[in-house]
């Protein structure tokens, strides 16, 4: 105990060492990449799903990205569907949160959160894709009857998960494709 509170000691009154732990927790620590989605429902039960242009295997999914450095998820997903849809959203509770696996996700090691989210205003009937940014080729509402396109495990169950809690409004379920 004596001895740790020494080390504690020292590295409060000597900031060389200070700034060595951090160096030493920067280099020692994991760091993953975090991304982050999210379930947008319409009053008429529909999904917004985007077409991303660098998801190569599933192209259609739910819109979000990755964090930036020092950002939180709800304030970098709300940046997020700024940036990529021109619209505003509030954000809403975590769906799910699931480490990702390398071999299944396009070889990318990161931590995926997927909110429940609402557009603030109203939810735009349609998307014009000169607005989209050029990350997306296409966004659209699905309703739950028709057909939608393969989906990211995670992504299914994080719309299951909305539309059966009600979570950011009424709906079905989306297909399996």
């Amino acid at each position: 105990m004596r001895r740790r509170r020494l080390l504690s000691d020292a590295l409060r009154r000597l900031p060389p060492l200070r700034l060595a732990l951090r160096l030493a927790l920067r280099l020692l620590t994991a760091r993953r990449r975090v991304g982050v989605a999210g379930v947008l429902i319409d009053g008429q039960g529909r999904v917004l799903l985007a077409e991303h242009v660098a998801r190569l295997g599933q192209p259609w999914g739910l819109p979000g990205g990755w964090l930036n450095a020092r950002e939180g998820p709800e304030a970098g997903l709300a940046r997020e569907l700024r940036e990529e849809l021109r619209i505003e959203a509030r954000i809403g509770r975590l769906l799910l949160a699931e480490q990702q696996d390398p071999a299944r996700s396009g070889g990318v090691d990161g931590l995926a959160l997927v909110f429940a989210c609402e557009v603030e205003g109203g939810a735009p009937a349609a998307f014009e894709p000169r607005a989209l940014a050029w990350e997306l080729l296409d966004a659209r509402w699905f309703a739950p009857g028709e057909p939608w396109p393969p989906l990211a495990g995670i992504e299914r169950r994080a719309i299951r998960i909305a539309l059966d809690a009600g979570a950011t409004g009424p709906g079905g379920k989306p297909d399996e494709g």
